[in-house]
């Protein structure tokens, strides 16, 4: 699983903040759901693949990033 940016942490919170507003909605803008992932986006996705539904999926590479 490849996550987008998340504001899951302090760092990625200083990250975010340093950006500026400008940067901030260049980022957003960019991608295709308009919106920055949460950590449940993330949760979600390794959910699915440690469940029965994905039990015939083998060596995926899955990008959760809102579509970048």
């Amino acid at each position: 699983i490849a996550p987008g940016f998340v504001r899951s942490n302090p760092t990625t919170e200083r990250q975010w903040e340093a950006m500026g507003e400008e940067r901030q909605a260049q980022l957003v803008d960019g991608l295709k759901l308009k919106r920055l992932g949460s950590p449940d986006d993330i949760v979600n996705a390794s959910m699915f693949f440690a469940s029965d539904q994905a039990g015939w999926i083998t060596v995926q590479f899955l990008n959760v990033d809102g579509g970048r």
